[in-house]
């Protein structure tokens, strides 16, 4: 979007840490229908939306996706390795993106979005 056109609202909504936002709700929301299923352990979405609340995904985060891209030539990589070092959970990292494909997470999350700017 050409920023002289962009309100605050669309340019949050809309920037790289926001999209990065949502992805870790889409795997969290993965990772409770995983639970539910018993695939799982109990409480593992809980604490990844924990360690979210405590420290939320911000510009340095999204820096960092864009290093670790640099390397993994891969978005949804440099997604996940980033949200562990964020998190610093090793049980979360063990199920996190767990039956999933890059498209799962970005066009859901795509949408979402598309929803919350509508």
């Amino acid at each position: 979007m050409i920023a002289r056109y962009q309100t605050e609202e669309m340019r949050a909504l809309w920037s790289e840490a926001s999209r990065y936002r949502t992805w870790a709700r889409v795997e969290a929301y993965a990772l409770e229908a995983w639970e539910a299923l018993g695939e799982v352990p109990k409480g593992t979405a809980a604490r990844l939306l924990q360690a979210l609340e405590e420290k939320p995904l911000d510009e340095r985060f999204a820096l960092r996706v864009a290093e670790l891209e640099e390397v993994t030539r891969h978005d949804l990589v440099a997604f996940t390795r980033a949200l562990v070092e964020w998190t610093g959970d090793e049980e979360v990292a063990r199920y996190l993106h767990l039956g999933l494909t890059s498209s799962d997470i970005v066009d859901t999350a795509q949408n979402f979005l598309l929803k919350e700017a509508l």
